[in-house]
């Protein structure tokens, strides 16, 4: 039995890098999880390698600052499986930004 066995994970960012790495942690150690990000080719890639993993997982694609994403974020989860026990933003910036400036 892995440690999050059962539980529903929400990971945004998680097409790439830093964000990837944190979902596919957490579905090694059982959990279900949502990857997002803002591009929907690394989103389907990373539910890609999560499913061929034998992982539950889904993709939701979108930017966490539109209006309403948050919700259709966490009803993906709930519609499929129940209410999320963990949520983990990766904070992102895009060059040529105010947050990616110093």
């Amino acid at each position: 039995m892995n440690k999050l066995d059962g539980k529903i994970a929400l990971v945004s960012g998680s097409g790439r890098g830093i964000g990837q790495c944190i979902a596919l942690k957490l579905a090694r150690e059982g959990a279900r999880v949502v990857i997002n990000d803002l591009d929907e080719g690394p989103a389907l890639e990373t539910l890609e390698i999560l499913k061929s993993a034998g992982s539950d997982a889904l993709a939701c694609v979108g930017s966490v600052v539109q209006p309403g994403f948050a919700e259709r974020f966490i009803a993906t989860a709930v519609d499929a499986w129940g209410v999320p026990e963990n949520h983990h933003q990766q904070p992102q910036a895009t060059p040529g930004t105010t947050s990616s400036r110093k």
